[in-house]
């Protein structure tokens, strides 16, 4: 992990529910042990990324899952950006995320 990276981590807001384009996927190596116990999964730090806000927040840390719950997108990309080397998840269309459990979900804003 990056010291870029560990310092968004460690300055990003929670926040469980919003409106996001962007998403950062960072595996902790830490074996997923929450809602349905163990199950073969790592827990991972989810970051969304505000555009209007131009910041990142914190929308889970211990997830086992995230879903982008859709097949309306134009474009759905994925890198790994050198200063971070994490997967970058970046979208054409914003997509809600309404509160998560062990799993995120993320609909489409049209649905919510």
């Amino acid at each position: 992990m990056t010291e870029k990276l560990k310092d968004i981590i460690k300055n990003a807001k929670a926040k469980d529910k919003g409106e996001f384009q962007e998403f950062l996927i960072i595996p902790t190596d830490e074996i997923y042990d929450g809602f349905w116990g163990k199950n073969g999964f790592n827990e991972m730090i989810v970051l969304a990324g505000d555009l209007r806000e131009n910041k990142w927040f914190k929308i889970s840390c211990g997830s086992d899952a995230f879903r982008l719950q859709s097949l309306m997108y134009n474009g759905i990309g994925f890198d790994v950006p050198s200063d971070l080397g994490c997967i970058r998840i970046f979208l054409d269309k914003p997509v809600s995320i309404l509160g998560g459990v062990s799993s995120i979900i993320a609909y489409p804003k049209e649905w919510g």
